[in-house]
């Protein structure tokens, strides 16, 4: 899973719905990138980490601080990427 990638989901209506993703936000973090981890072999999401002045990756405690942007028809919808990590999605 990376930006630009399609992906589907089910909303809060119990819809299901596909989207592009847009962007990588985060409650926690300034600046969260996807990148491809060679140890997950997937994109993973990585936050800039000023103390070391470099990406690292999100600890597991504080990946539901991570969410997605996905582009809809009428306005974008916010999802966890928790559950495209464990889910098994790429």
């Amino acid at each position: 899973m990376k930006i630009g990638d399609m992906v589907s989901y089910v909303n809060v209506f119990d819809e299901k719905r596909t989207g592009k993703i847009l962007s990588v936000d985060s409650d926690k973090y300034d600046e969260v990138k996807l990148i491809w981890s060679r140890t997950m072999r997937r994109h993973y999401p990585y936050y800039w980490s000023k103390k070391t002045k470099s990406y690292r990756p999100v600890k597991e405690k504080n990946i539901d601080n991570i969410y997605i942007e996905v582009e809809g028809r009428e306005h974008s919808d916010f999802l966890y990427i928790r559950e495209y990590i464990h889910g098994g999605f790429d």
